[in-house]
Formats: C-alpha cells, structure tokens, sequence
C-alpha cells in the first residue's frame, strides 16, 4: 500500500544512513561523525523472508530507521524502514524524511542517485526500497590514493575529484540541490562514477515543481558556505540551500578528500568554526602539509570564494574547470611538513590506513581504482 508524499517538516538526523557503503561491507568510519547503533537491535535477521525477498543482512539500525540488504531474483536492493520501536514520537518523523527521500530518488529515476525500487508501508511502518549500489565509499577511496602516493595518486584523486563534481553537475542538471554536502553521502562505483545518497534534506532548486520543500535548513556546520554561517553567527532564520552555495560544500568537500584535512584548521566550538567560515581563505595545499597543486587549488579557492558571485556561474562551470586540470610536477617540496601524500606502496598496511578490511582488500573492491 503506497503512502501519499507529503512535503512536512524534517528534523535533520546528523546520523543518517548511507546504504551504499555496504557494497564494500564497510561500515561509515567513526571520524565522518555517524554514532555507533550497536545497542540497537534491528527487526530482522539474515534468512528472514520481507515484501517478497530473504534479508542478506542487517546494513544499520538506528532509533529511528533500519537498513537491510535484501536479495531477489532480480539482484540485490536495500530496504530502508522506520524503526518499530517504543519511541513512537519519531514516526511522524521518519515518514516524512522517506516520503521525502523517495520523491527525489523516484524524480532522478537512477540519475546520478539509486533507482528508487518501490515505497509503501508494512504493518503500519513507512519503508522505501532501492537499487543495491556496489562501490566504496569516497573517504576509503581517498584515503587509498594519498597514501599510494605519487603521479599515480594524484591522478587518481584527481578523477576522484572529477567524479564527485560531476555527479552533484548532473543533480543540479536535474533541478536539485542536495542540502546536505558531506563525504559520507558519496559512493564511488566500480567504474569511477559517483553515486550520491540521503536525500532526506534535498531541495528543489526552482519554486515551480511538486517536489517537496524542506522547512529546515541542515548538513554538517563544516561544510556550510560563508553567507550561511554569517546567518547563523547572527541567529537568524537559517537561509535555504542554494546553488552556489551547494558549490562551495562541495568544493570543501573535494579539498578535504584530496589534502586529508578541511580548508581551515578551525577552532574547536560551532561559533569559533562559523566565524572563521565566514572570514578566512582556504589554507594552501603546501601550508596544509600537502605538494602543492596551483592548477587545482585555483579552481577550488575559486569555488570557495566568499562572495557567491565570484564562485563558478554554476556546479557545471565548476565540474568543467576540473575537467582541464592537468597534473603537476611532484617536487618534493616541503622539507619538515607532516605530508599527507606518502609515498606508500599498496600494502596490508597502506590498506589498513584507508580504512579497509582484510576482507575487502582480499575481495578486489577497489579494483576498479587500479590501473590495468
């Protein structure tokens, strides 16, 4: 039985669930800021028989929501369904947020997100099921290719970075912003393309459409840009999300997984943070500890421009200019700095670092980052 799509408000739920990770069987590090859900027991075991397909595994619960790997005939999927727990007072909540969700997955039809499956209730809990995405998340493929090092590295962060752009590009393309800039909502695919997930704070980008509106502004306070984090210091209502401001979450974004570190190293405390986001330039590559890149930190000190006008006219101006960026000379230019690119060779341990498994190491999942 299909719920209607209501356009209510959302409360921004900091831990929200990224199924694509499971492609990789890895779990979201604890660093991207998610809370351990270990306490909390999910509905369903491995085996158990749910709309018409066998639980493969239990992907994460949490207080409000459950995410489960399904198997079919047909493949793979991923169930998300509201958490049946005591706490009732959320269920109003987690309808919304995936009703929400679904109305742009179901508007992007597979386009640079997951194909939305199917969406209903089940004994009175409101559920959305997706296509199954195989791929690593962009943090682990990050952290691979500064620790590999070398031309070899950078020209994979560099197609990493390329990727990344490209798909918020397309979203855009699509009419919509996707409110809530953060690594962990990016998954990178076998074949190198970027897939974004939680659309749960996603806006449409024109007044002119059906697709619901969030009340609330959300996302991580790191990766607001500096007209956002002005209103905020002042207390005032907090601005939607825009294009251009999307532009520069996304261009920290990029920054933070190229480098290892934020464009700033911000204070300790929200208004400290806020009011260096709103007052000072990115840090460059060399004072952040990493071989300098001037064709790169051009166009991304362009996209974290304080002033909105003065960034790309558009993500798709963005995504071009990245597209032209070549690769530089590695000179070995910082004699005493902490580098973040290390010369690392593929090893257990390199793979240790990046955040993977024996067991995903074993099994090829970042294969498709490795040259032939």
């Amino acid at each position: 039985m299909t719920s209607k799509l209501l356009a209510t408000p959302l409360i921004h739920n900091d831990h929200a669930l990224i199924p694509g990770m499971m492609g990789a069987g890895l779990l979201v590090p604890s660093k991207s800021g998610t809370r351990s859900s270990k306490s909390i027991a999910g509905q369903f075991v491995p085996g158990s028989q749910i709309l018409g397909a066998s639980v493969v595994r239990s992907l994460h619960v949490d207080e409000q929501v459950e995410v489960y790997q399904l198997s079919r005939e047909e493949g793979l999927s991923v169930l998300k369904i509201d958490h049946s727990s005591p706490r009732r007072e959320y269920a109003a909540t987690v309808l919304s947020r995936l009703n929400h969700e679904a109305a742009f997955l179901a508007h992007l039809g597979g386009a640079t997100a997951p194909k939305l499956l199917d969406k209903g209730e089940l004994d009175g809990r409101a559920y959305l099921e997706m296509e199954f995405v195989d791929g690593v998340d962009a943090v682990t493929a990050a952290a691979k290719w500064r620790e590999r090092g070398g031309a070899q590295g950078r020209e994979m962060l560099l197609r990493l970075a390329q990727a990344i752009v490209r798909a918020y590009a397309t979203l855009h393309e699509h009419g919509i912003l996707h409110g809530d800039v953060r690594p962990r909502n990016v998954l990178i695919r076998r074949d190198g393309s970027a897939v974004l997930f939680d659309f749960g704070l996603a806006r449409p980008a024109v007044s002119q459409t059906v697709l619901p509106t969030p009340r609330e502004r959300g996302g991580s306070p790191v990766f607001f840009e500096p007209e956002m984090a002005r209103v905020a210091l002042a207390r005032l209502p907090s601005m939607p999300a825009s294009a251009l401001g999307e532009q520069h979450a996304v261009s920290a974004l990029i920054y933070f997984l190229i480098t290892g570190g934020h464009w700033q190293n911000f204070r300790v405390g929200r208004e400290a943070m806020l009011e260096e986001i709103a007052t000072l330039y990115p840090l460059s590559f060399r004072e952040r500890g990493v071989e300098s890149w001037p064709e790169m930190e051009a166009a991304l000190g362009r996209a974290l421009s304080k002033l909105p006008d003065a960034r790309f006219p558009s993500v798709s101006a963005f995504s071009q200019a990245l597209d032209s960026v070549t690769m530089p000379s590695m000179t070995n230019d910082l004699p005493g700095a902490k580098r973040v690119i290390s010369r690392s060779s593929g090893s257990a341990q390199s793979h240790r670092h990046a955040g993977l498994s024996a067991a995903a190491s074993e099994e090829g999942h970042l294969s498709i980052f490795e040259r032939s």
